[in-house]
């Protein structure tokens, strides 16, 4: 690649593109028939796509620029622009008036006691409900205290929480509040309360009961209250009424200019007040004392119910440099050229990404090192706009190189993931090597090797990709090659963790069994590994079944519990354990037993090929036939009820009974008859003592 291309290819590389711009936003209202409404100066107003046709009866914005506004039915909308809504799903269907975004998380109050949080804006839950009074206005203090207020048929309803989930329902206060209260509102160290006929209360602490009535200078309904932070209350109501106080206790009325009622206030923390009310009615003040009529869309047809403030969002503008790269030298200094822009107009401060390579002071460039200079731009905004998100652009600062003078080139080994077992797998280092100060070709080759040749291999020089042999840490050293240019870069390693390969067990359901004492099945289908390992098999009800292997032998009627499971080895990690309950029924078949007493006598003359019978015969409790058979061969053996001696010894007879469509089958019983040589005069004879067992 020639040189120009590759400063070509640089130029374009370093092109970054700018910020997309938001919708203005500053202000938003809303109201009837999902009315919504913003302005960035809150004098010219659009309307927005809300997505309902529900009314909407509070708004508000969090720190993350995210609005949500609620209102009838449970209706809950969000946007991120304040030009485009969307629904979301609230889980109730209860009119919601009440909404804020105070201590960190989002709360919105509404009818039936309802109170739903969230903190995203995006999951809702509802932490209570199923009242009967409604819950107008929210408030908090700063120090983890959330207060709502609200009305029922008794007057006035005011409930604490110290984290905006677990709420208490304070008792009347006294005196007692007898009208609802519409507003709250936090000012200095007290909290003001503003409801029907004009009422204003003030509490130190909403808990103590202790409210005060104050004097308001109006005997209309108060509807909101907002406080400047600044010594200066203001309150909105019924008819146009707009009264201010520089301390919650000396009202003063004002004149609006309007003759609808005024439903909500906001301040925007920059000296502007915006009221709004009946027939889309919006006013404006700076001071709070002198109010104008705003341009509204909706003038003398909607309702406006409550309006917030937020910041405007803003971007940077900073494109790439030209020239995109300086010739270095120690402390030579360029300016920026094309300087940043915040489309606010707020001055723009630049910060040097690479210390090692550059410094800046305002929009000068002091070279420290041959290198990518990196400055990001940033605009960390004011009481109006919304910090900006940051840009960064490049300046190459390189050296004038030539053979024989070579440079380091200054090679990076990011960290590598972790990687998956696969027996002789392959897998491609991701990030691969680099080379960071190599402004000119010809490029140094970067090669890699293994250091844990058991774990891991490269087979190939030049290649990226590693071979697994096994499960552990795979360690990989890369370094480029010297040439006329560059020195040796590296040695570098990153280790890779080669872990064992998950497996699954498959364990299918199995088919219910008839109880029979000590009787036995096997587990049909058998659990499998997908390792292909072999599974081992555990009850989990040992009262009721035990298991060997895959053979389950019967304890008692009931649920029998077995666990599959997989231990792993080296190169497979454990398996999660599955169970299947097998259902032991009671049997339909009646149980039956079977009587076998001692035989006698218990003693036959060892002569090969006398016959005896069985006496006394066995006896089934079903009446069924019994079946007999031999288990001593080269001792007896048999037919029908005939024993035949072939020899010396214990002869074992098993007498059993397969049961039938009523009967299940008997256990089955075993009884011995002793096959002896008679001694003759004078010869002693070993007495052959025996233990005779009766199952």
């Amino acid at each position: 690649m020639r040189y120009s291309e590759k400063l070509r290819l640089l130029y374009f590389f370093f092109v970054l593109l700018a910020m997309q711009p938001a919708a203005l936003a500053g202000w938003v209202t809303v109201g009837e028939r999902g009315t919504v409404l913003y302005s960035a100066d809150g004098n010219n107003w659009t309307a927005a796509t809300s997505d309902t046709a529900q009314t909407l009866r509070g708004v508000d914005i969090d720190a993350a620029g995210r609005w949500i506004a609620a209102g009838q039915s449970g209706t809950i909308v969000a946007s991120e622009d304040a030009a485009v809504w969307a629904q979301q799903v609230s889980n109730n269907t209860d009119a919601l008036w009440g909404t804020a975004f105070e201590g960190g998380r989002w709360l919105v109050s509404g009818s039936s006691g309802r109170i739903v949080t969230s903190a995203s804006g995006t999951n809702w839950t509802s932490v209570n409900g199923r009242y009967s009074f409604t819950l107008l206005d929210i408030a908090y203090n700063s120090t983890n205290l959330f207060t709502m207020v609200g009305n029922s048929t008794q007057g006035a309803v005011i409930l604490t929480s110290p984290n905006g989930v677990d709420w208490t329902q304070e008792p009347p206060s006294s005196p007692k509040i007898s009208e609802a209260l519409y507003g709250i509102e936090y000012g200095v160290g007290f909290w003001i309360g503003v409801g029907n006929q004009g009422t204003i209360v003030t509490v130190n602490d909403p808990a103590t009961r202790s409210w005060t009535a104050q004097t308001s200078a109006t005997s209309v309904d108060l509807r909101d209250i907002v406080y400047n932070g600044n010594n200066l209350y203001v309150v909105v109501g019924k008819e146009g009424t707009i009264l201010t106080s520089p301390d919650a206790i000396n009202w003063t009325l004002r004149t609006s200019g309007t003759p609808y009622d005024l439903w909500g206030i906001a301040y925007d923390g920059s000296g502007q007040y915006v009221a709004v009310g009946d027939e889309g009615v919006i006013l404006t003040s700076s001071d709070a004392v002198t109010w104008l009529p705003a341009t509204s869309p909706t003038a003398n047809f909607r309702l406006l119910y409550d309006v917030t403030s937020g910041k405007l969002p803003q971007a940077i503008d900073f494109n790439a440099q030209a020239p995109l790269y300086q010739s270095f030298a120690p402390s030579a200094s360029y300016p920026l050229s094309p300087d940043a822009t915040a489309s606010s107009g707020l001055p723009v401060t630049y910060t040097a990404l690479s210390p090692s390579v550059c410094s800046v002071s305002g929009v000068t460039i002091t070279m420290i090192s041959a290198g990518e200079c990196k400055i990001e731009a940033s605009q960390s905004g004011d009481s109006t706009y919304y910090p900006a998100e940051s840009v960064t652009q490049s300046i190459l600062q390189i050296s004038a190189l030539g053979p024989g003078v070579r440079t380091n080139p200054g090679l990076v080994f990011d960290p590598q993931d972790s990687e998956v077992f696969v027996p002789s797998g392959l897998f491609a280092l991701t990030p691969q090597a680099t080379t960071t100060q190599t402004f000119v070709d010809p490029q140094p080759e970067i090669v890699y090797g293994s250091t844990t040749p058991d774990v891991c291999t490269i087979p190939l020089r030049g290649s990226v990709n590693v071979a697994m042999l096994d499960v552990g840490t795979c360690s990989i050293t890369a370094m480029s090659i010297p040439n006329e240019f560059y020195e040796e870069g590296g040695p570098l390693t990153a280790s890779i963790e080669i872990l064992p390969r998950p497996q699954s067990i498959t364990f299918a359901a199995q088919a219910a069994q008839p109880f029979i004492l000590n009787g036995t099945f096997n587990v049909v289908p058998e659990a499998s590994a997908s390792s292909g390992l072999p599974i081992e098999y555990t009850s989990k009800s040992t009262n009721t079944c035990s298991v060997t292997g895959t053979t389950v032998t019967m304890r008692a009627v009931g649920a029998c519990l077995i666990t599959a499971a997989q231990a792993g080895d080296r190169t497979w990690e454990p398996a999660l354990s599955i169970s299947q309950t097998i259902d032991v029924q009671p049997s339909p078949k009646e149980a039956q037993v079977i009587d076998f007493p001692v035989q006698s006598p218990i003693f036959q003359n060892a002569v090969l090929g006398a016959t005896y019978v069985i006496s006394p015969v066995a006896v089934a409790s079903s009446g069924l036939p019994v079946s007999y058979q031999a288990l001593s061969p080269g001792v007896c053996s048999l037919s029908g009820t005939t024993l035949t001696v072939d020899g010396l010894g214990a002869c074992q007879i098993e007498a059993s009974q397969a049961g039938n469509d009523d009967y299940l089958p008997a256990v089955p019983t075993t009884q011995s008859v002793l096959h002896i040589t008679t001694p003759s005069t004078g010869v002693g004879l070993n007495p052959g003592l025996a233990l005779i067992l009766r199952i």
